[in-house]
């Protein structure tokens, strides 16, 4: 006899509450990061109103460059720099985001962040 399983709940977005949990980064440092502008989030929310006391949705891309930032960070990076790194990176390749990363790997060696693309070339944030 066959047990029936239950169909998932698709989670359309996470709460910072839940996206501080599931990529163990702080809800400060979520929020952190929110007010900076790093990661901001970009799932539609149930509410229609913008501002103060309104809940942030955070998409699943949202958590996967929650968890880059944060292991960033560790390595080395101020977030500041990170910023400054993906601006100037958009300069050049402006289809690359947060949520959006082509290339296969993101390095850094605590001063600059690197993409390794397909053919494991490196190429430096700022400046290429």
């Amino acid at each position: 006899m066959a047990s029936k399983l239950k169909p998932r709940e698709v989670v359309e977005w996470y709460t910072a509450d839940q996206a501080a949990k599931y990529t163990n980064v702080s809800r400060a440092m979520v929020n952190y990061l929110c007010r900076a502008e790093l990661v901001v989030p970009t799932a539609r929310s149930p509410q229609k109103r913008r501002g103060r006391g309104t809940l942030r949705c955070y998409s699943f891309g949202d958590l996967l460059a929650l968890r880059l930032v944060a292991k960033l960070c560790m390595a080395g990076v101020s977030p500041l720099r990170l910023k400054s790194g993906l601006l100037s990176l958009r300069k050049y390749h402006p289809e690359i985001t947060l949520t959006h990363l082509p290339a296969s790997h993101v390095a850094t060696d605590g001063k600059y962040i690197y993409l390794r693309n397909g053919n494991d070339a490196l190429e430096r944030i700022v400046d290429g």
